[in-house]
């Protein structure tokens, strides 16, 4: 997971510390950027290549389709919320300031939980499932966080502070 998530690291990294170059491409080139993330995002797939490769395509062109979803994610994403969301929007700040914590987490929860739902419910509801999926990893990944974060030796062990 390291190799995966480390350029995403650098990427929020860097974009924090040169974040005025993102606010002067405008919130016009980000709107073009997610339509074309949208076009990307359909055929994504978590574990499998994109829907448009064949299953047995090399496992280097699945990891650059995922990459370049992602950074024309960010690129769309970080300019549009700054532009459209007012910075109180508390809780989308907490999360940002702590998705380096949720990233290490999620995986864990998404595999003790994925096994919980109905497979005939999957497969007739699949975006529900997935809505209903990613909030609560997402809130069970942050209140773990939390937990681990107020203990000094845990927060040392599993989050590296």
């Amino acid at each position: 997971f390291i190799a995966w998530y480390l350029p995403f690291y650098a990427i929020g990294y860097f974009g924090r510390k040169y974040q005025n170059l993102w606010e002067k491409q405008g919130h016009k080139v980000a709107l073009c950027l997610f339509v074309l993330f949208l076009f990307m995002a359909y055929w994504w797939m978590r574990k499998d290549a994109p829907l448009f490769l064949p299953q047995n395509s090399h496992v280097i062109y699945n990891y650059v389709y995922k990459f370049a979803v992602a950074i024309v994610a960010i690129a769309a994403l970080v300019p549009l919320f700054r532009y459209y969301i007012d910075d109180k929007m508390l809780m989308i700040t907490k999360l940002g300031g702590v998705t380096l914590g949720i990233y290490a987490i999620h995986q864990t929860i998404l595999a003790i939980l994925q096994p919980c739902f109905d497979i005939e419910f999957l497969q007739s509801h699949y975006g529900v499932y997935m809505f209903i999926l990613s909030i609560t990893v997402l809130a069970i990944s942050y209140l773990c966080y939390m937990l681990i974060n107020s203990n000094r030796y845990l927060s040392l062990l599993f989050l590296g502070k």
